[in-house]
């Protein structure tokens, strides 16, 4: 979790307004989302479990909204213009962690992140969005041999940087930031 508190931190000044995560798992990132300051905040899970364990700890909680669900669908139902007019962070995380089959979407497999990017860049954005996207090995085939991924069930980095055409591109081993050159940037313009 190193690098995902070193991209939070990064946006600690910033102050957005909203956080869109998809894998809410036991909802540590929204611990972390809501120390930088984000207004609102939507977790996307497709686990009821998990769903479900994530639930008692943020209930009360005006600023989150948990929602169960595979994470395409609840995007497109979530990404109307009272959000894309907003400045908005999407942390995309919910493919399959190789372990437990039941965190799985039965519906779209291992990786649903192409139909993520779909639902995201078909949206006209009025206001920054910064789309991060954790696990970047996996897109380029780096697969950890202690869990049961199948490599065929994912997409290529190529596929994801093809899906973003148009977008600034930022690459770290470990996650791939993009935002919309048309609006403020997020990203270090050195880049």
């Amino acid at each position: 979790m190193g690098h995902f508190t070193h991209f939070y931190k990064m946006l600690l000044p910033a102050r957005e307004d909203v956080w869109i995560e998809t894998g809410t798992y036991r909802g540590d990132s929204i611990d972390i989302a809501l120390e930088c300051g984000f207004r609102e905040l939507h977790s996307i899970e497709v686990c009821p479990r998990l769903y479900e364990a994530a639930a008692p700890r943020f209930a009360g909680n005006q600023r989150v909204h948990l929602h169960l669900g595979s994470s395409p669908d609840v995007l497109d139902r979530l990404l109307t213009p009272a959000i894309t007019s907003r400045s908005t962070v999407i942390w995309l995380d919910a493919h399959f962690q190789g372990y437990a089959r039941d965190e799985m979407d039965e519906v779209r497999g291992e990786c649903p992140l192409l139909e993520e990017l779909d639902v995201i860049v078909s949206r006209t954005w009025s206001a920054p969005v910064l789309v991060a996207i954790d696990d970047v090995r996996l897109f380029q085939g780096e697969f950890p041999e202690d869990v049961a991924l199948r490599a065929e069930a994912w997409p290529t980095i190529e596929d994801v940087r093809t899906r973003l055409e148009g977008w600034r591109l930022v690459e770290t081993r470990q996650c791939l930031f993009a935002d919309d050159p048309r609006l403020r940037s997020f990203l270090p313009k050195n880049r």
